[in-house]
């Protein structure tokens, strides 16, 4: 039986601490977690590799994360990959466009995040 590799996720928020614990709580369900305190720097990143999906915050100083989805659909090679959108605030009544698959609310219930992280994912 062969190992099967962990999927990649990329986690961009300007919040060192929920980099920190989001790092922390993926890792120990066995993902390849990857994480950027900017939008812009989660743009370089995604030149070099490809995540199995995003988890990014909205409320980011210079590049937001709504802006930062946008820039992730309307590249070709990035179009698919799945977006989990994450704030303080409720998400918006006019919902997102299809810039995002997911979204959750914080602060971050633990439980329902890796729930939504192995839907999104088709886990």
């Amino acid at each position: 039986m062969m190992a099967t590799q962990a999927k990649s996720i990329l986690v961009v928020d300007d919040e060192f601490d929920v980099r920190a614990i989001m790092e922390l709580i993926l890792g120990m369900q066995n993902y390849d977690v990857l994480t950027t305190p900017s939008a812009l720097l989660a743009l370089e990143k995604l030149q070099q590799e490809q995540p199995a999906l995003i988890i990014t915050d909205w409320m980011m100083p210079i590049m937001d994360g709504v802006e930062f989805c946008k820039q992730v659909r309307m590249h070709p090679q990035w179009r698919e990959v799945p977006i989990i959108m994450m704030s303080a605030a409720n998400e918006p009544a006019d919902r997102n466009q299809g810039l995002w698959n997911a979204y959750l609310h914080k602060p971050l219930d633990m439980d329902e995040l890796l729930q939504t992280v192995a839907q999104t994912l088709g886990e």
